[in-house]
């Protein structure tokens, strides 16, 4: 699966537009922020969500992909992905 920020992909050529795809994990501790392998392993699962819809669609990429990060009481970490899954020839 490829994932990327851009909205196209070098020397592949978007055939279809399958859909938006979401993914979105929460750390609940109150050292998200302090400790960069708790901050990964979020970004991780989310990005898994993201892809397993993906590939429940259809897709062999996703293009556009937005990250956010949201800092909630008690230290508690939320990422959200969001991108647009495609089709390559």
């Amino acid at each position: 699966m490829i994932i990327t920020t851009t909205t196209s992909i070098k020397d592949k050529r978007i055939a279809k537009y399958c859909g938006n795809v979401t993914g979105m994990e929460v750390f609940r501790g109150r050292t998200a922020f302090g400790s960069d392998s708790h901050s990964f392993h979020t970004c991780k699962g989310a990005m898994r969500e993201m892809v397993q819809e993906a590939k429940s669609l259809g897709a062999d990429a996703i293009v556009a992909v937005h990250i956010g990060f949201e800092l909630m009481g008690r230290g508690d970490l939320v990422v959200a992905m969001t991108g647009t899954a495609v089709c390559c020839e």
